[in-house]
């Protein structure tokens, strides 16, 4: 008996020993045996992005079956105006630190035609009730707001505010602000980089703001004009990858602008802008433009453009630098696009889930790489460092 029991010790000190070691094949063993498993399958299957690798581009068409769709086919280039405008902007009665003031004498001074301000969740206008005498005043407002429950959109063309309460989600705030202005307002998503840190999550079905996500919102809201592709100094570099996989899944037949943005909290005047091609600047020509696609956007990315007007002792010089669109046009015969620009050093042509597919001033969009939309960086760089650039619309390829 007395054996028995010792032999049982000597068992248990054994045992206690092999746990106290954690042998490989005790945790592999346990790892199987356990829920530990089942979670790291979940996640697997839940997060990792299978579709984000399945990149074969097959267009199945003719090289003479192409279409092409352009967004600038209604401009006069000889006698359309170009008219700057800042999009989305803040003062202090949201998060802001200029008043409604100072943030107009401001971009007065930068040569600004339009400005939007676009407070968080109320409207700012109009102007006259925050001191700002319309007849003293050289920029045109539109009134706007930044709905700012779940995925933040820019509102314009209406003093619609969301409530948290009524409005918790983009749809709900999409809906009530175009019941609110039947249908005069126009919208377009803020900062995507933001709710999609890494572009394979858009893939993801247990992201909250996947492809779907922005496949539905666009398709229901023919008033969403576009998304934000340079948001103050370039600070969500995704921006404009998030737009051409949105673009890859909605092009041609549905298209979405991109819109480049200062976001002004008070340091960021004049990074950004949009150039609308206006016949006059009258409000309703402006939101035509927006619909239509008839603008450009210019960003100085992460280059400083305040260096740019200390350098030739000019408020707004820097606009010398910025690529400008003299003229596009389009060849079908050829099959050619020509872009004529000013203040450039190359051209870029980004298509189908943002691949580089040509530079230069013309390309032909026939070629098999070229899917579903056909869009343009323009660029100007100086001793190698690139000071600013230049985005067209995307061209619609069926």
């Amino acid at each position: 008996m007395c054996n028995h029991y010792f032999l049982k010790m000597e068992i248990s000190k054994n045992i206690k020993k092999a746990k106290s070691k954690k042998s490989p094949k005790r945790i592999i063993k346990y790892i199987f045996s356990s829920e530990i498993l089942l979670f790291a399958v979940f996640l697997f299957f839940g997060f990792f992005p299978f579709g984000y690798f399945n990149r074969n581009v097959n267009t199945n068409r003719t090289i003479n079956d192409v279409q092409l769709f352009n967004p600038y086919q209604n401009v006069n280039w000889d006698s359309v105006g170009r008219y700057r405008a800042n999009l989305h902007s803040h003062t202090t009665l949201s998060d802001g630190i200029n008043s409604l003031v100072e943030l107009v004498e401001k971009y007065e001074k930068l040569g600004f035609d339009f400005l939007a301000v676009t407070d968080h969740n109320r409207a700012t206008y109009p102007w006259g009730n925050f001191g700002v005498e319309n007849s003293g005043s050289q920029i045109q407002a539109i009134a706007g707001n930044e709905l700012s429950h779940g995925h933040h959109v820019v509102s314009l063309f209406s003093d619609f505010q969301a409530s948290r309460f009524r409005h918790p989600t983009v749809n709900r705030q999409l809906s009530a602000a175009n019941r609110y202005s039947s249908g005069e307002a126009r919208f377009f998503m803020a900062h995507p980089g933001r709710y999609v840190p890494f572009v394979w999550m858009l893939d993801s079905p247990l992201w909250l703001y996947n492809i779907d996500f922005y496949r539905n919102l666009f398709n229901r809201f023919d008033t969403l004009v576009g998304m934000e592709v340079f948001n103050q100094n370039d600070r969500y570099r995704n921006d404009r990858m998030i737009w051409d996989r949105v673009l890859s899944e909605l092009m041609p037949h549905r298209p979405v602008w991109g819109i480049a943005t200062d976001d002004n909290h008070g340091n960021h005047f004049g990074v950004n802008k949009v150039t609308m091609l206006l016949e006059n600047s009258t409000k309703n020509n402006f939101r035509n433009a927006l619909d239509n696609g008839e603008f450009f956007a210019s960003s100085f990315g992460r280059f400083n453009p305040a260096v740019l007007d200390e350098r030739h002792s000019k408020s707004g010089a820097r606009w010398d630098y910025v690529p400008y669109v003299t003229k596009i046009y389009t060849c079908q015969i050829n099959a050619t696009i020509t872009i004529e620009a000013q203040n450039y050093t190359d051209i870029i042509w980004i298509s189908y889930r943002g691949r580089e597919v040509g530079r230069g001033s013309t390309i032909n969009y026939r070629k098999p790489v070229i899917y579903r939309f056909l869009r343009a960086t323009i660029i100007n760089e100086i001793d190698g460092e690139l000071v600013a650039q230049t985005l067209t619309q995307p061209f619609g390829i069926k």
